[in-house]
């Protein structure tokens, strides 16, 4: 009702800790971004929220096949904690009275780990961020314990714990996107003989995924982008070696 002002009748408690955040993050961006066309995506590489992001600029994204970009998926938390990780090894490394005590992979794991959690909720725990969390946290807790645990084992063990706890998630779109391209991309860098290197082996992930979802675009969407390998070549290296560490 727009003749009624609103009033805030008591403060958020600690519990809406997170969701205060994000708010208080977004409005910021909205502050700081007033004359510029990009507070919507930045705020969708920052808190998840996609809301401000306008119909031009999705427009601009299907058509490239880079809106996958800016929602907070598996890839953005697996160019974090791949950078926070290789800075607190580092900075470990230089320090030779804490390895003597505790290794700095173990530090550098657990730290790692609580900065994903962290970004995760500030993500708003998507599905894709779910699922790139749970392999995470596998991954991370068997370096920790010194263990071995194969990719898959950490996909299936993520898949298992979002269907106990959300069964729905498989009438989601986002579900079937996100378990399928880790799918495709564990297919795309496995190879009998040896693995590829450098850009031969960036380009096969690339192909091997756009092809790979062509179908379930038709499917959700009805359409597919024919310039997406060519963008996300592009784009891909850009937002997460440069945008999202910034």
């Amino acid at each position: 009702r727009e003749k009624f002002t609103p009033h805030l009748i008591q403060q958020a408690g600690a519990y809406y800790f997170i969701d205060s955040l994000r708010q208080k993050l977004s409005t910021n961006v909205k502050k700081a971004l007033q004359k510029y066309p990009l507070p919507g995506l930045i705020n969708a590489l920052t808190t998840g929220i996609r809301t401000e992001v306008t119909n031009k600029q999705w427009q601009v994204m299907r058509g490239t096949g880079t809106n996958h970009l800016f929602a907070i998926s598996g890839l953005h938390l697996a160019f974090i904690a791949g950078f926070i990780y290789w800075i607190v090894r580092l900075i470990c490394c230089r320090l030779p009275y804490v390895t003597l005590y505790i290794p700095a992979p173990k530090i550098a794991s657990a730290l790692t780990l609580l900065i994903a959690v962290f970004y995760s909720a500030l993500a708003g725990f998507s599905i894709p961020t779910q699922r790139a969390l749970l392999m995470l946290v596998a991954f991370s807790m068997t370096r920790i314990q010194q263990r071995y645990l194969t990719s898959w084992h950490s996909f299936h063990l993520a898949l298992l714990i979002i269907l106990i706890i959300e069964p729905f998630t498989v009438l989601s779109a986002s579900f079937w996107l996100s378990f399928i391209a880790v799918i495709l991309i564990f297919y795309a860098v496995s190879n009998r003989i040896k693995p590829l290197a450098n850009w031969r082996a960036w380009c096969r992930i690339q192909v091997t995924v756009s092809l790979g979802l062509i179908p379930l675009s038709l499917l959700f969407f009805h359409q597919i982008s024919l310039i997406s390998f060519a963008a996300n070549l592009i784009a891909i290296p850009s937002i997460g070696f440069i945008i999202l560490p910034i």
